[in-house]
């Protein structure tokens, strides 16, 4: 071999070295996208296989409180009273603040069945602590409606149990542990806000 043609095939070596280098950096950079795209579509998985199982067990909870006399407070009396004004105005401002009612209030909320036959549990604010005058109507996902007045409710933990008859055997989720959870987990948040049926947001417990 000639020293010309020696001469060129050093001079293009280097040339070569770096083209493998950045094939090699290339193709591992590839294959790290790929591994990442691959764990974003088992995740999107798992959230897709836990959607579909619990929100059939999802229910919407709607609550009616009726209007209702409210005792008067120390103060609900004539506020002109030992002024000239008493006169003028007798007892009736006296009288209206005693008869004051609380109006007519609507609540709407989630609950989640937990038992086949018809036990959900559900956010004690959203039962109206389990007020005797608060109508309660639970939605199922299959559209059937029942009315119940069997609550049980937890005010230091904001949680209740409600009970529908009637409704058959339903599909209940499963409690899981959450003691067994950590700061960082994915997790699910599935219910029915403000009347939007069947909606799923994704996070991660944080505290």
């Amino acid at each position: 071999m000639s020293r010309f043609s020696r001469s060129r095939i050093y001079r293009r070596l280097p040339a070569c070295v770096l083209c493998a280098g950045m094939l090699v950096h290339i193709s591992s950079a590839m294959a790290v996208a790929q591994e990442a795209v691959r764990h974003a579509e088992e995740l999107s998985q798992a959230f897709r296989k836990a959607s579909e199982a619990v929100l059939p067990t999802v229910v919407t909870i709607r609550t009616h409180a009726k209007a209702r006399q409210v005792e008067p407070s120390g103060d609900a009396r004539n506020p002109f009273e030992g002024t000239p004004f008493e006169n003028f105005f007798g007892g009736e401002l006296g009288d209206m603040l005693k008869r004051r009612q609380e109006p007519e209030q609507d609540g709407l909320g989630s609950g989640v069945i937990i038992d086949p036959s018809g036990v959900i549990l559900t956010n004690n604010h959203v039962v109206g602590d389990g007020d005797a005058d608060v109508k309660i109507e639970i939605s199922l996902p299959d559209g059937r409606t029942f009315e119940t007045t069997d609550v049980k409710t937890d005010p230091r933990t904001d949680l209740a149990i409600v009970r529908i008859d009637g409704a058959g055997t339903l599909p209940a989720a499963k409690l899981g542990d959450s003691d067994a959870m950590q700061i960082g987990d994915w997790v699910l948040a599935i219910g029915n806000p403000f009347g939007l049926e069947s909606t799923v947001s994704a996070g991660i417990i944080s505290a």
